[in-house]
């Protein structure tokens, strides 16, 4: 076995690391309380060091995709995740590992969208207006039957934005590392499918009933909107409004809009977002407005539970640390800025149905890291960057070099701590989820500066002259038709 082929002898130097660092601390002991946290970064190393071996080496031939061995890390998350507290804890530890404490249990579904909702006023949740007419709608049951009911809505919406975030980021690709056929669609819809339903952002938001699935959903059906051709502005600006007056963070998204139409999309961005502001009335929208300082604003988010590069900064310094205190907008600068350097790589380039999908998961993280307020419920939109990830590292694939295989580990290491619970260690940076999403912001931007300096073809090609973004309606197979032989990313 040549290790030095196909970058092989990165993931066996992973490999090694993880597990003679797990032995270290499996030798050392000191108790449950002690071994666990001590392996939290060292056992995964070990195992995604050893998928990626197995991948760069081609284990399997070609049956075996990507995809399939990120799905082995996937499984792995679950069983670190989970199994190893569930075996100590038994059920007990499912409320400290999935979800935060009693008596927070749909406390945002209550006071966010049921109780506001029958009152016909936002005064309690500084929420946008729009959310009023939904709790209105769960008003008509009990607070119990609709903190079920929107726990099965939940559920419902986990699944369909996991295969919609699938189904975009798979036919975007024009590459072979995803396989062939409608398997290795299923493959990516099923492994998303999974992270999704056992990460700990979607067990938060089911434990708070938060809506930020909801947001999600009119998101992606946004986007998936834009790649339409021949399509009227009005559509793609009115969904995307739908999430931004769900959650206000959506709105970076109309960057896409903006670039596909230009200044013919200015007038349906303002108009369909100041109709759904007033949806329930000036008042509520009054309300609304002056609620945002005291929901995004000063004290809102010193805890670990919040990923924002603010927050960041404050549990730093409130840990002991000697962070100046300019350090948290530093990080602020940080993750803005390597979302505008990815941005401006894909907007120079001209508008194409690839880019634009690649341009949406961009957006994901920064949406995160900005807003002072950002719990880990917040985690389920990032199921979008995720599989874009997926794709553009599985078009290497067929290439199998060293930067491959570390391109792979990152997306392991990503797609497995980002679906890990913030409770279950103690109070440090393994908790923060800011680290991580700053690292899948790197992660995009390796890609496309790797795909734009190769010259790689994508959906601009052909397929999209002829009719504006065919290629996505057609598949992966219809676009690598008509390009060239040379891998793309």
């Amino acid at each position: 076995m040549d290790l030095r082929a196909r970058g092989a002898w990165v993931a066996a130097v992973a490999a090694a690391a993880g597990t003679a660092l797990t032995l270290r601390v499996l030798v050392r002991g000191g108790g449950y309380g002690v071994v666990v946290p001590r392996l939290t970064w060292y056992l995964p190393l070990a195992v995604i060091g050893a998928v990626a071996l197995l991948a760069a080496l081609g284990f399997g031939g070609a049956r075996i995709t990507p995809v399939v061995w990120l799905g082995t890390v996937v499984m792995a998350a679950i069983a670190w995740n989970f199994l190893v507290f569930f075996f100590r804890m038994g059920f007990g530890a499912f409320s400290g590992v999935l979800m935060s404490l009693p008596p927070t249990r749909g406390v945002d579904f209550r006071d966010g969208l049921y109780l506001p909702g029958r009152a016909f006023s936002n005064a309690g949740s500084a929420w946008p207006p729009l959310t009023i007419w939904i709790g209105k709608a769960f008003g008509v049951f009990s607070l119990h039957t609709g903190y079920v009911l929107q726990i099965v809505i939940l559920v419902c919406l986990a699944l369909s934005t996991a295969v919609f975030s699938a189904r975009l980021a798979q036919r975007m690709s024009v590459g072979d590392g995803l396989g062939s056929g409608a398997s290795a669609g299923r493959e990516l819809v099923f492994v998303m499918g999974l992270w999704m339903l056992t990460s700990f952002g979607f067990a938060f938001a089911v434990e708070r009933g938060q809506i930020d699935l909801y947001a999600l959903a009119f998101a992606l059906l946004a986007v998936w909107l834009l790649l339409r051709e021949p399509m009227s502005p009005w559509w793609p600006a009115l969904a995307l409004a739908a999430s931004v007056n769900l959650k206000v963070y959506p709105a970076v998204l109309a960057v896409l809009v903006l670039w596909r139409y230009r200044w013919k999309a200015l007038v349906p961005l303002l108009v369909t977002n100041a109709a759904l502001l007033l949806v329930a009335g000036p008042t509520n929208l009054q309300r609304f407005v002056a609620g945002q300082d005291a929901l995004q604003g000063r004290g809102s988010g010193g805890w670990w539970g919040n990923m924002s590069a603010l927050s960041t900064a404050e549990v730093l310094r409130s840990a002991g640390g000697a962070w100046a205190t300019w350090f948290g907008y530093a990080l602020l600068a940080l993750s803005a800025g390597v979302w505008g350097v990815t941005m401006i790589a894909l907007l120079r380039r001209g508008w194409s149905p690839r880019r634009a999908v690649i341009a949406a998961a961009a957006c994901v993280p920064v949406m995160c890291t900005v807003t002072p307020l950002s719990n880990d419920y917040k985690l389920v939109w990032t199921v979008l960057p995720l599989a874009v990830a997926a794709v553009l590292v599985a078009e290497l694939w067929p290439r199998r070099h060293a930067l491959w295989t570390v391109l792979f580990i990152a997306l392991a290491w990503e797609t497995l701590f980002l679906a890990r619970s913030s409770f279950t260690v103690h109070p440090s940076l393994q908790m923060s989820k800011f680290t991580l999403l700053l690292g899948l912001q790197f992660l995009l931007l390796a890609l496309v500066a790797l795909g734009e300096s190769r010259r790689a073809v994508d959906s601009s090609g052909p397929v999209a002259r002829q009719q504006g973004g065919r290629d996505l309606e057609e598949g992966p197979a219809a676009a690598r038709q008509d390009t060239p032989t040379e891998a793309p990313t």
